[in-house]
């Protein structure tokens, strides 16, 4: 295993054992069950806050593609689903949107 993906890969143990808070809260560990081969992937990302003006402008550029899932994931949220560009942004204001970054070492497919 190469020195850089051993360096991104030793968080993982570290959450393991209930010591994620050394990171200070800038990783997340993220478990999620490969699309592909079905098997347990565990990996360290960054995560981060995104401003209610971010959370709008990806709701309606989100909205303009799907518009139908939008007005559903509103419904569900008990937000405006109006189905309007305005009622969109106003939705994404609500809405905590954290934007997940590869850790350092790590490179997205």
């Amino acid at each position: 295993m190469c020195r850089r993906r051993f360096l991104a890969r030793l968080p993982i143990p570290l959450f393991r054992r209930g010591l994620g808070w050394v990171f200070g809260g800038r990783l997340l560990l993220l478990h999620h069950t490969d699309r592909v081969t079905g098997l347990d992937r565990r990996h360290a990302v960054r995560a981060r806050f995104l401003t209610s003006d971010d959370g709008a402008e990806i709701m309606a550029r989100y909205a303009r593609r799907r518009p139908r899932t939008a007005q559903h994931l509103c419904a569900s949220m008990e937000l405006p689903s109006k189905g309007t560009d305005a009622a969109f942004r106003e939705a994404g204001r609500a809405i905590p949107f954290v934007r997940l970054d590869a850790a350092p070492g790590y490179r997205v497919r």
